[in-house]
């Protein structure tokens, strides 16, 4: 017979008792009768704890790095992002003078007409916002920007060659027909040399060799901005841009690229997410021992990586905004550019610091609740309360 102190007894009292995968390991490998294989078991039994704490360095290296990708995909890859760009920065009706400039220039002179008598002379700044300020309407801008946004990110999901993208010229077309674009083309008209005695100008509107004695630069001028009111549509399609010339035919290869680095950013993350989460779940079956090690196990990993997470988002935000980062994302961009690439980078940072902040916060719980718990485990139970005896119970 067994007693009660028998190693075959202690044996299947432990059996009753639920046992970690790593304590298992360990008894497996490390005999306690003192066989052959203790020095073997405490090799890898040292090798298992070496193997939990370099799981552990990576779970809380891979959670901030997850988490600063996800937050720099929700930011580029979120069209509601762009449109704060566009109200909180104005950067429509700042970009209006450029957009009236590359238009007029890349437009005229119209490919349907003859070649021009004479080139248009170069305008100042000052006249080229006079010129956008004439023919384009103040909201019309920033109008077309929005619905530029979201056919861009419509395409994304799509298999279409080109976005269906569309620019109303309505508006434009409207005060092009109006006095507004006889005014607007006056400047083109300034440094037009006059006719010589006998001699007899050529070419229309702006394009005139000469002016006459007593010519009407007014309706010179009328003359340009009603020819483009019969050629251009009122509404163009991102195809007639590229057909006109008016833009990079690059831009078709730059489109597909973007799309592709859209659709695999999207998956990297996912898949860096589930990296992750597969990680915690091995340190977890390692570590935790019974229902008590689900509170108490995640909250080292947790609390590192709200730390790491904090610190990467100040180190993030700090060289986006010291303009080094955002030349590499954007080279050669202009004060406009770089102050975009910063509102993004700015936006990816405070949304990885409140998601830091939000794994301290869920650490403090849990370490919160297991101090409880373990607090009222510990509680020592109150004495019963003795009553006294009387008199008649001595006697």
């Amino acid at each position: 017979m067994l007693n009660d102190r028998s190693p075959e007894v202690k044996r299947s009292g432990e059996a009753k008792h639920a046992l970690p995968a790593g304590e298992v390991i360990r008894r497996f490998t490390c005999p306690p009768d003192g066989g052959r294989r203790v020095a073997e078991g405490e090799q890898a039994h040292l090798t298992f704890r070496i193997l939990k704490r370099l799981i552990l360095v990576t779970l809380a290296l891979c959670i901030p790095t997850y988490l600063l990708t996800r937050a720099l995909a929700a930011v580029t890859l979120d069209p509601a992002v762009y449109h704060r760009v566009l109200d909180e920065t104005q950067l429509a009706a700042r970009a209006r003078t450029d957009l009236a400039r590359l238009s007029l220039t890349q437009t005229l002179p119209l490919t349907q007409d003859e070649a021009p008598s004479r080139d248009l002379p170069e305008l100042s700044r000052a006249e080229w916002e006079a010129i956008a300020a004439e023919l384009l309407p103040p909201d019309w801008t920033n109008t077309q920007a929005h619905l530029l946004i979201d056919g861009l990110f419509a395409w994304l999901n799509t298999t279409d060659p080109l976005p269906a993208v569309h620019l109303d010229l309505g508006p434009v077309l409207d005060r092009l027909g109006s006095s507004s674009g006889a005014v607007a083309f006056l400047p083109f008209l300034k440094d037009a040399p006059a006719c010589a005695p006998g001699e007899t100008a050529s070419g229309y509107g702006v394009y005139a060799s000469c002016l006459p004695p007593g010519a009407n630069v007014q309706s010179l001028a009328r003359q340009t901005a009603v020819r483009l009111t019969q050629v251009l549509p009122r509404s163009l399609a991102l195809e007639s841009l590229l057909a006109l010339d008016l833009a990079d035919p690059s831009v078709v290869s730059r489109l597909d690229r973007m799309r592709f680095t859209a659709q695999w950013t999207r998956v990297t993350v996912r898949a860096w997410g589930n990296i992750c989460l597969s990680l915690l779940a091995l340190y977890g079956l390692l570590t935790v021992r019974g229902w008590r090690g689900l509170l108490t196990q995640p909250i080292r990993p947790l609390f590192i990586a709200g730390l790491l997470s904090l610190l990467l988002a100040l180190v993030f935000v700090g060289t986006i905004r010291s303009g080094a980062l955002a030349e590499t994302i954007w080279p050669g961009a202009n004060e406009l550019g770089r102050e975009i690439v910063g509102y993004l980078g700015d936006t990816a940072g405070a949304r990885l610091a409140a998601w830091g902040v939000g794994l301290l916060v869920l650490s403090a719980i849990l370490w919160g609740a297991d101090y409880f718990i373990h607090s009222r485990r510990r509680k020592p139970a109150s004495q019963p309360h003795k009553p006294q005896r009387t008199r008649r119970q001595f006697m």
